[in-house]
């Protein structure tokens, strides 16, 4: 009788230790996997803002686009002007 409830207890502090260790491995791979998660979001963040001020700092973006619309509208009106004033000549 002795020896059955000793191997009981023996197996009820095996598995004890089992779950708590368990516990306890399933809670840091959660936090790991949460600071992961975390700095792979900050850095995308960050990636994303360099860019940002990247094409701010160096005047590209709207501003390019804006003046190439004004460079072919003033083409457009060179070449006009130039077949209007061909045509009053002949």
């Amino acid at each position: 009788m002795a020896k059955r409830s000793f191997v009981r207890k023996t197996q009820r502090s095996i598995v004890g230790a089992a779950k708590t260790s368990a516990a306890r491995v399933q809670r840091v791979a959660v936090k790991a996997a949460t600071a992961a998660a975390t700095a792979a979001a900050e850095a995308a963040v960050e990636a994303v803002l360099k860019s940002i001020m990247r094409r701010e700092s160096s005047g590209r973006g709207r501003k390019r686009a804006a003046k190439e619309v004004v460079r072919s509208t003033a083409r457009r009106s060179r070449r006009t002007s130039r077949r209007v004033s061909r045509k009053r000549k002949l």
